[in-house]
């Protein structure tokens, strides 16, 4: 007998006992790229696994493996190819299988095929049919033998390229002679989240809330720190099965989130390469059963967004000298950024804040060392005056093909015009003067021929002290490509103000340099006007908006980091949350005030970074408004006194100063008070933070269940004068549990219509109403579903509840400790101070 053992939580899922004849990724294989469970834990344990069901050697999970693990190459010449192409989105792949009667070694000798590509997005129903062109094969991991994947790219029966092949432009641009000449090497850094398949979270985080802050993840081992390393090192081994020129793997800095890197990989290989990986990394999360997901800004807020950094360098890059090549390469790059952002990956402008290593997507920049640049050069390039340089804009769902192609183009093809590169050398502070002659004779000291050529049109002018460009009218075009040594006594002559040549100053275009340093300037332009919905896009951005919310909204436990609120009895949280409340209601404005300071503080010390900005950020605006609002409107009091204080006339005083009315004496009436707008305002919008905040700590640090077992344990002696008491704490676990699932609901089906990737620009506005009213019905429909499973999700909480006479037990009671003692001994002693201090009465 066997035990088939099953993990309880589903990305660790997969099949463990070994098996006969197996080929690449068979169960026997799994053991070696993935960690194998322990098989000693019983049903009961605490283990990650647990025992599932006894099946014997002739089950039928035991037969379905072998048959997934057969391998019929002893048998028959036939293969089976597995056609790979890009999809409508331009991001996801697509595949078919289909036999070939014998082993392949290259894709001219593999069919063309064809596929409905109206099923994908890219072609019309009545005229559906697409073409597959084989262009790279590699090795099956997942079957083995001599069975193939097959790289395709898509083309109309005319044999005209669809628009999502961009293969085929990459491909001409690397066929051209000049890019041929230069050898152009990739090594492109591909990083990626692995999310939590029922609740679309990222892996190893806790649902509906967060780790610890970033730091410890990057590159680090331990249960707590790596969260699908196994998944990783089994898409490293499948990739070097598989033929892809797979250099490394780590851990990144997002928890949840990984990077691989492919290279050096040459010219279109790159691209192929890497598509062949990302569909290996498909497979494999898909056995997983966990979510692969390439969106450069997964988790909105303090966490790094996802990029595919792209290092590139030439052959006159790679040679001597090759170091003022990158810095032409840079002044060209500098040139098209914003065709290259626009080519760069959808949703980059979430990833490119210029915060979290990244460059402002607005502005253009490069540096030594600079992580927070546009395009970094290494230490060892400049020391060693030749090697890379790294384009740091792509974002992680960017089309290699795309990107690749778009280097080559514009650092050896593209030619910019004589003042635009003139311009960018000297503000990327490429330690060049640009100055302009009416023609070549009036240079003052002579030009001679060197055996190196940079560019034609420009003479870049080197000595010890000077480095300059020359650029002349296009009448003396083209002029050949000449590097002149300046003599020394020229030198202060370029700085005389004699009128020895013009200095041309066009429009600044929005190109800075940057220091070498880890750290870059932000754009200086408001960042909340990317949050404004604005034309055919406001519908997008709305639903963007939805689900890059964050998954902890007030009122949602946090359960990581733990602190020392959590351990707090929830029966001593409602008593201090009582007092907060209740006893101050009529104290001194400064004590209002203090107990908000106090909140803040607190909130701020024990809850995470993101949380508290959120909650406090939340309940301060709505104290905020209300502050503002009692302030604009009239508080229903006189000027001068209360309603039931006599006129002056009545009382046979005088008309009295206008002032902030203070205590009013009069032998018509007892004193009276009066407490001016201000005052009111103050009062209402501290007692309203106070209330929300409080509340609000008390349910981030509290679970459901703990807070249903407090208000019984305070409500049980109702129990005896007829109070239902069961059903009250029942009603209040049911409510605050389903708080968590509506907010989910709504975020993930927002996510959802995110992710297809919806062209807003071709819909009509009722046709985007549609979507609007199809997505609350959706919403509605899965809420009343989610009710139906309500019971289960508490039991799996720790509640249990018996239908028929609402007797509740819970599994765990809390108990008083050392911090729930000196808890109720610092509410004893404030509560005793503010009895005797003058500012607890008004």
């Amino acid at each position: 007998m066997a035990q088939i053992l099953a993990p309880s939580t589903q990305w660790q899922m997969r099949i463990t006992k070994p098996s006969q004849n197996a080929s690449p990724i068979t169960s026997k294989m799994w053991s070696s790229l993935v960690l194998r469970p322990n098989k000693k834990v019983g049903a009961t344990s605490s283990a990650k696994f647990r025992v599932m069901a006894i099946k014997s050697d002739n089950s039928t999970i035991n037969r379905l493996e072998q048959l997934l693990n057969l391998d019929v190459s002893p048998y028959t010449d036939k293969i089976i190819a597995e056609y790979i192409w890009i999809g409508g989105t331009g991001i996801d792949v697509r595949s078919k299988s289909r036999t070939i009667p014998r082993p392949v070694e290259h894709p001219s000798e593999l069919p063309k095929w064809n596929y409905d590509g109206s099923s994908t997005g890219q072609a019309p129903g009545e005229d559906s049919e697409v073409i597959l062109y084989p262009q790279a094969i590699f090795k099956d991991p997942f079957r083995g033998g001599n069975n193939i994947l097959v790289i395709c790219d898509s083309y109309t029966p005319q044999g005209e390229p669809i628009p999502t092949n961009k293969r085929h432009k990459a491909a001409e641009i690397f066929s051209n002679p000049k890019v041929q000449a230069e050898v152009p090497w990739y090594g492109i850094e591909q990083e990626y989240t692995l999310l939590q398949t029922n609740v679309k979270w990222p892996l190893g985080w806790p649902t509906g809330g967060y780790p610890g802050p970033q730091g410890p993840y990057y590159c680090g081992a331990g249960a707590d720190k790596s969260f699908g390393r196994d998944i990783s090192d089994a898409h490293y081994k499948a990739c070097l099965y598989a033929g892809i020129n797979i250099s490394g793997t780590n851990g990144e800095v997002m928890p949840g989130q990984w990077e691989y890197q492919v290279g050096p990989s040459v010219g279109i290989e790159a691209g192929d390469h890497i598509w062949c990986s990302r569909y290996i990394l498909e497979r494999i999360t898909e056995q997983a059963g966990v979510v692969l997901s390439l969106d450069p800004k997964p988790i909105e807020g303090d966490w790094n967004g996802a990029g595919c950094h792209t290092n590139y360098s030439t052959k006159s890059m790679r040679e001597d000298g090759g170091f003022e090549v990158i810095k032409k390469a840079i002044l060209n790059l500098s040139l098209r950024h914003v065709d290259h952002i626009s080519a760069y990956g959808e949703g980059n402008e979430r990833r490119l804040t210029g915060k979290h290593e990244t460059a402002s997507i607005d502005t253009f920049s490069w540096g030594v060392a600079n992580r927070g640049c546009s395009i970094r050069v290494g230490r060892d390039t400049e020391k060693n005056g030749k090697g890379y340089l790294e384009d740091r804009r792509p974002a992680s769902n960017m089309d290699p093909y795309v990107v690749t192609g778009l280097l080559a183009e514009t650092t050896l093809l593209w030619e910019p015009t004589l003042e635009a590169e003139a311009l960018a050398a000297q503000k990327l502070a490429l330690k060049k003067q640009v100055y302009y002659w009416s023609s070549v004779e009036s240079v003052p000291f002579p030009l001679e021929n060197q055996a190196q050529p940079l560019t034609h049109s420009v003479m870049f002018m080197y000595s010890n002290h000077a480095t300059a460009t020359f650029c002349f009218p296009s009448t003396f075009l083209p002029l050949p490509t000449t590097i002149a040594s300046i003599p020394k006594t020229f030198l202060p002559t370029l700085s005389s103000p004699k009128p020895l040549f013009s200095l041309r100053t066009p429009t600044p275009i929005p190109i800075r340099a940057a220091a070498s340093s880890n750290s870059a300037d932000n754009n200086g332009n408001a960042n909340w006007t990317k949050w404004v919905p604005a034309g055919s896009l406001a519908a997008d951005k709305v639903l963007r908006l939805i689900a890059g919310a964050t998954a902890s909204p007030i009122g949602q436990f946090v359960s990581s980091p733990t602190t020392f609120l959590h351990s707090i009895d929830p029966r001593v949280k409602l008593v201090w949350l009582l007092a907060l409340v209740i006893l101050p209601a009529r104290s001194h404005i400064i004590m209002q005030f203090g107990l908000v300071a106090y909140l803040t503080l607190i909130s701020v010390w024990v809850l995470p970074r993101e949380v508290w900005m959120d909650q406090l950020g939340r309940v301060y605006l709505l104290s905020a408004l209300l502050f503002i609002t009692l302030g604009l409107g009239a508080d229903g009091v006189p000027p001068l006194v209360q309603l039931r204080t006599p006129t002056p006339a009545l009382m046979g005083l005088p008309n009295l100063p206008v002032s902030l009315t203070e205590f009013l004496p009069s032998k018509h009436c007892e004193t009276t008070e009066h407490f001016d707008d201000s005052d009111f305002r103050e009062f209402g919008s501290a007692f309203l933070l106070k209330v929300f905040q409080s509340a609000s700590l008390c349910l981030t640090t509290t679970t459901p269940e703990q807070l249903a077992f407090a208000l019984r344990w305070f409500l049980l002696p109702l129990k005896y004068i007829g109070v239902s008491v069961s059903e009250i704490v029942l009603t209040l676990l049911l409510s605050l549990r389903f708080i968590s699932l509506v907010f989910d609901e709504v975020r993930n089906i927002a996510l959802g219509i995110v992710s297809r990737r919806v062209n807003w620009k071709q819909l009509s506005t009722m046709e985007t109403i549609d979507i609007f009213f199809n997505y609350f019905r959706r919403i509605f429909k899965n809420i009343f579903s989610h009710a139906e499973q309500i019971s289960q999700a508490m039991i799996a909480r720790g509640f249990k509840g018996d239908s028929g006479d609402h007797k509740l037990y819970f599994l765990a009671e809390s108990s008083f400790g050392m911090a729930d003692i000196v808890c109720l001994l610092f509410l004893t002693i404030i509560i005793g101070a503010a009895f005797l201090s003058e500012y607890y009465l008004v």
